[in-house]
């Protein structure tokens, strides 16, 4: 049967009522009766609150899970623009278009497994953008949940490289080397598989601080030693390794090798550094697994997409029937529940919009 009668859901509101009372934060300067806990470094003013949430729909906002999920999103919105004024002014607008439309509608269909009218974001697959970049981690661990979930006494291993003044996809297909000499050296034996990610930061001083990140399965390997056959490698001897103590946290650092974490506040001002990272990383992956775990990779959007049912967790989505139709962000019909989105329109209503 269509409508919220799932747990799940909750008597919902515009974002822009919800706002107000939330915690029991002081108000944001210049935004009175506005309550929203956040970090000076969240939002600058209460026009951006107003501007993003005024284009969202929204939740009554009495639930922890939804006053988490608002910052978040808040966040990324926030560094998309960033991102978004960066790709301008290097002259990529084809990219930075395609961003701006990013999650402006979404698609509608119908779980076949438990009736619920479903909503799905429109995304832009751009490798820089905030949500895309989310989403893409959230869809490699659902596809290789099980292949992960055997990653035993979980380590999170860090690699760095000399810092270098320009980085392309030679120096790129250099750092992949590296990892792979050191995957067969000695000191890596007892390692039988993981996943890594490339990272760079910037700074105007010393240029380019690449590395590498890794969640790793393996016995205990000695710092120390680890450290001396990464600099007969690399050049570098600054590693670090550690254990990983509860399992939450092993999908916590799963997800931060996962996401293409690249630091871009330190170089999306730079029109010269941005286009030299894109140039470098183009069609290059940067996430991939290693041993046991080599087939676990992030693909392309389109190529592993799979629709969830936030309310069941089926995959049997209908979008045909006279679904598939997309809406507006803006739509107050679209509904946030603790996995995704729902939509609230009657199924005679849907076809006449």
């Amino acid at each position: 049967m269509f409508g919220l009668t799932n747990k799940n859901t909750t008597t919902l509101k515009p974002f822009s009522q919800g706002l107000v009372g939330v915690a029991a934060a002081a108000d944001p300067p210049g935004c009175p009766g506005e309550k929203l806990s956040l970090s000076p470094s969240s939002l600058d003013t209460c026009d951006q609150v107003r501007i993003f949430t005024d284009s969202l729909p929204g939740n009554s906002l009495d639930k922890p899970w939804e006053i988490a999920r608002l910052k978040a999103m808040l966040e990324r919105e926030k560094a998309k623009i960033r991102v978004i004024e960066g790709l301008r002014a290097a002259g990529r607008l084809d990219e930075a278009g395609k961003m701006s439309d990013c999650r402006i509608e979404y698609k509608i269909g119908q779980c076949d497994d438990c009736g619920e009218v479903v909503a799905y974001p429109l995304s832009c697959s751009e490798r820089l953008c905030p949500d895309c970049s989310r989403a893409r981690a959230e869809r490699l661990i659902e596809e290789h949940h099980d292949v992960l979930a055997q990653i035993r006494a979980p380590k999170m291993l860090t690699l760095t490289f000399k810092s270098v003044k320009h980085i392309n996809r030679e120096y790129l297909r250099w750092m992949r080397k590296c990892f792979s000499k050191l995957l067969r050296s000695k000191v890596m034996g007892s390692c039988w598989g993981g996943i890594y990610s490339f990272e760079f930061t910037y700074h105007k001083t010393t240029g380019w601080h690449p590395h590498i990140h890794a969640v790793i399965g393996s016995g205990f390997i000695a710092q120390d030693e680890l450290s001396d056959t990464w600099e007969r490698i690399s050049g570098a001897k600054i590693v670090d390794i550690r254990a990983i103590d509860r399992d939450a946290k092993k999908w916590d650092g799963i997800r931060e090798v996962v996401k293409y974490s690249t630091k871009l506040v330190d170089f999306i001002d730079s029109p010269d550094l941005l286009e030299e990272f894109l140039q470098a990383t183009e069609r290059v992956k940067l996430v991939q697994g290693f041993g046991s775990l080599y087939r676990v990779a992030c693909r392309k959007h389109g190529d592993c997409e799979t629709h969830i049912c936030p309310i069941c967790g089926g995959h049997r989505i209908n979008f045909g029937d006279g679904w598939g139709f997309n809406v507006s962000r803006y739509d107050e019909r679209l509904r946030m529940v603790k996995n995704g989105w729902i939509f609230l329109e009657p199924g005679g209503v849907k076809n006449d919009l």
